[in-house]
């Protein structure tokens, strides 16, 4: 499969630039996804990364994601090839070398027509099905599997563990693994460290110093302490973001017990059991020996 992505990367590789012409106030990136149904790529994943559209309507967003949409429709010659078209608005937040978040905050689902497709499925039925990205509703629970044939690497996170008000505007905390290979062909060895990133979207700062962080199931009691790096969203919301490294074998004993409290700072958040879930899945796709 990973031949497969890589030739539909070099086909669609007009896109971006079509996109960046129509759109140039835009900070364009686009991925592909798979596998998909009878062969297909999963899809095309067109991010906007903090748009200008993030605090305007719904009705703006919708309409530049369906002529981005139309975009890919017709400068990627595969097109038939692929299931579907995403188009995401998010926060990121990047520090080279040092952090990256990415928060969806809309993202719009097409067929390879460019037609909306009707949510007649959730997104996390369809990534039980597939293993791969798409849309995600609000507060919905999403495990992600990212490969990427430049790297041979493959990310496994979760997205939308919303621990205290909703996406965009509260507290999310996202699980990430990275490993070496493609996970739809082998099972890789686990990484000695993985990472939760907190970010947090508030008017005014929440966190200041180190912040202690503490996870506390039926298998163990871990606590650390991180800094919360802070700026201002183009929403006006001021943004905290941290990165907290955290050994596997840890993360394994979390995933494997029965349910978790996490802390931040003063507060603490109980996993609801569909949050939780989302971390045992994730530990399935690699091995420990």
């Amino acid at each position: 499969m990973s031949k497969e992505l890589g030739k539909m990367l070099t086909t669609c590789s007009p896109v971006p630039e079509q996109v960046r012409k129509q759109f140039p106030q835009e900070d364009v990136e686009m991925k592909i996804f798979g596998p998909g149904k009878k062969g297909l790529t999963r899809g095309i994943r067109i991010t906007f990364a903090n748009s200008p559209l993030i605090g305007k309507s719904p009705e703006d967003r919708s309409q530049q994601a369906k002529e981005t949409a139309n975009i890919v429709k017709s400068h990627c010659p595969e097109i038939k090839d692929v299931e579907e078209i995403d188009v995401i608005f998010s926060k990121v937040s990047d520090i080279p070398g040092i952090f990256h978040a990415d928060i969806p905050v809309e993202i719009f689902r097409f067929d390879n027509d460019a037609n909306p497709l009707p949510p007649n499925k959730s997104p996390s039925e369809v990534l039980a099905e597939t293993g791969s990205n798409t849309a995600p509703q609000e507060n919905e629970i999403n495990l992600m599997v990212s490969y990427s044939p430049s790297q041979n690497e493959t990310e496994i996170f979760v997205e939308g563990i919303q621990l205290e008000g909703v996406r965009g505007n509260g507290l999310t905390m996202m699980p990430r693994l990275s490993v070496t290979g493609d996970t739809s062909r082998v099972t890789p060895r686990a990484p000695a460290f993985m990472r939760f990133d907190f970010a947090s979207f508030a008017e005014k700062q929440r966190f200041t110093g180190l912040t202690p962080i503490a996870f506390a199931g039926d298998k163990l009691d871990y606590q650390t302490s991180g800094q919360f790096s802070t700026s201002r969203s183009n929403d006006g919301l001021i943004s905290e973001f941290l990165y907290l490294t955290v050994p596997y074998a840890t993360f394994r004993q979390m995933a494997s017990g029965k349910s978790l409290t996490v802390t931040v700072g003063t507060h603490k958040y109980q996993l609801t059991d569909e949050q939780f879930r989302s971390l045992s899945k994730m530990i399935q796709y690699v091995k420990d020996e």
